[in-house]
């Protein structure tokens, strides 16, 4: 639960804005990928897949391949990308790991963001849109769950994440910049049912 209210707060509090250009939407139905006009018509099937993100010109949407995995219990998962257009699909297979998750656009388009297993743990990990300069984002002084559900900053020069305790700002080599502690955001943040998000009282890290 409080994964959740963490995921909302990030990506209302810090996601980049869309861009003008954008006029349609992507999302997962039934493990398929569709794209569609912002009021819902001229849906079309792009992919096989997962965790959609439609580019901030809205003329790609990257998104997580699944199959069972060959060499360890679970999925595996890649990160892909898929032309809206001509629906040309691009696996990005020069990421070391066959476990990357929920890829994020940076505002430029230029980039993307993305959980990945590798050492056995989660760490964050950069990649240019085309599958080329795959690096990691890392920080000595930081546990590696710290880089959790990455969001870009609006002018795609820093990524906030987080863990149970903090929401970070960092910047593209992993340098903290800015850091909130939850308990001072989420301190009044209750989860009731499964179908709704409550909060008693306004609360502002910035």
């Amino acid at each position: 639960m409080k994964l959740l209210a963490i995921a909302i707060f990030l990506c209302l509090a810090f996601s980049a804005p869309s861009h003008a250009a954008q006029r349609k939407i992507a999302y997962e139905h039934r493990e398929n990928i569709f794209v569609a006009d912002t009021d819902g018509t001229h849906q079309k099937k792009i992919a096989t897949g997962a965790l959609p993100e439609i580019s901030p010109d809205g003329t790609r949407v990257a998104f997580n391949t699944e199959a069972d995995a060959k060499a360890r219990p679970g999925p595996e998962r890649h990160i892909a990308v898929a032309d809206v257009a001509s629906g040309k699909v691009t696996v990005l297979k020069d990421i070391p790991s066959d476990n990357c998750f929920g890829p994020v656009w940076s505002p430029d388009g230029s980039k993307l963001a993305f959980s990945i297993m590798a050492e056995k743990e989660w760490q964050l990990g950069l990649v240019n849109a085309d599958g080329s300069g795959f690096r990691f984002v890392k920080n000595a002084a930081l546990k590696n769950d710290a880089f959790g559900a990455p969001e870009w900053a609006r002018d795609g020069k820093s990524i906030f994440c987080h863990d149970l305790d903090n929401i970070y700002q960092i910047d593209l080599d992993g340098n903290v910049l800015k850091k909130w502690e939850l308990s001072t955001i989420l301190t009044d943040a209750s989860m009731n049912g499964g179908d709704r998000l409550a909060f008693r009282r306004t609360a502002r890290c910035c």
